[in-house]
């Protein structure tokens, strides 16, 4: 079944302290959606993290040593009201925000995976995980098991299998793939690391729950 693992580091620092040295050029620009909007990872090129992105600017960089789709931002604002979410890289990597300014989240950011289903055709996919999640399972005639390190069973309510990653949060890893039943089980939930250089203020919500299992309750 699913075991949830969502992985989120602030980092930011008063004004009477030193600064604290974020690696961001800000070659991504400013992140200010004014609605809702899905961040389509699949947009990143391949390239090292740390390079500088003003060509690509707003796509970010998928860099498959580090497992990561990183995004060098110069600010960020999610107003209230707004919902941000993503659209998984084909590696399914999590994401990562380094910002040289302040961050401003009084909106969503949400990572979670996709709910099981129980149509015919629907059921047959592994729903997609948030990034740096994995996969729900499909349906069978046994039932599968989701994709993940926390994976624990097949049909059935949902239940935590075991926990699993590591203290330094280094690599990031999100949540495993719900078991199947009459439906799929849903997508495990992703996984963000959000750094700034200056003042971080999230009033808003960072969104990595489990989601439901079609016919069951995920964990």
């Amino acid at each position: 079944m699913k075991t949830l693992l969502a992985l989120f580091l602030a980092l930011a620092l008063p004004a009477a302290r030193a600064a604290l040295t974020i690696p961001s050029d800000g070659s991504d620009g400013v992140f200010n959606p004014a609605a809702s909007v899905e961040v389509d990872l699949s947009l990143a090129p391949t390239g090292t993290w740390d390079a500088n992105n003003a060509a690509n600017a707003g796509k970010g960089i998928y860099d498959a040593a580090k497992w990561a789709v990183v995004f060098k931002f110069s600010s960020i604002n999610i107003p209230a009201g707004v919902t941000v979410t993503f659209k998984n890289h084909r590696s399914r990597a999590p994401v990562v925000w380094l910002v040289s300014g302040n961050v401003t989240i009084a909106g969503t950011v949400d990572l979670r995976g996709k709910t099981g289903v129980s149509d015919f055709a629907g059921r047959q996919i592994p729903p997609e995980p948030g990034p740096g999640g994995f996969r729900g399972g499909a349906t069978s005639a046994a039932g599968n098991s989701g994709f993940g390190y926390g994976i624990g069973g097949s049909a059935g309510p949902g239940t935590y299998a075991f926990t699993y990653g590591n203290l330094q949060l280094l690599p990031m890893i999100g949540g495993s793939g719900g078991g199947s039943g009459i439906g799929s089980g849903a997508g495990g939930a992703g996984a963000i690391l959000i750094a700034s250089a200056l003042n971080m203020s999230v009033t808003g919500t960072i969104n990595a729950r489990g989601e439901s299992n079609f016919g069951s309750i995920g964990s």
